[in-house]
């Protein structure tokens, strides 16, 4: 199977879920909604990097998360989809509603 096959036959990437960003070697929260990440032209999704150690706009992982750390919100910015590997985990519901709430407030969007 050619690299290409092998994209194209690549599920869409999910809001919530972690990735290793590929570049960095640094964990990723897939921030950006399903249907966009569901859109196959555009190669791209937001993310924000998952660190040790809290920062601004950082949101805390619970409990119910497979995963520990804070969720670095300030830090949101856009990468290829190529570019993430390894699928960890999802983030719990719970911590998706702090991040939304995190998004809202980092952004002055209405809720």
């Amino acid at each position: 199977m050619s690299p290409e096959e092998a994209k194209s036959e690549r599920r869409p990437l999910r809001r919530g879920e972690v990735y290793m960003h590929t570049p960095t070697g640094k964990r990723v929260v897939v921030l950006s909604d399903d249907r966009f990440n569901a859109a196959t032209h555009t190669g791209c999704v937001l993310v924000a990097p998952l660190g040790r150690r809290p920062g601004p706009a950082s949101v805390p992982c619970g409990d119910q998360d497979p995963v520990g750390g804070f969720v670095h919100v300030a830090e949101v910015g856009q990468t290829s989809v190529g570019s993430l590997a390894d699928c960890a985990c999802m983030l719990s519901g719970r911590t998706m509603e702090h991040l939304n709430r995190a998004l809202v407030t980092l952004f002055d969007l209405p809720y």
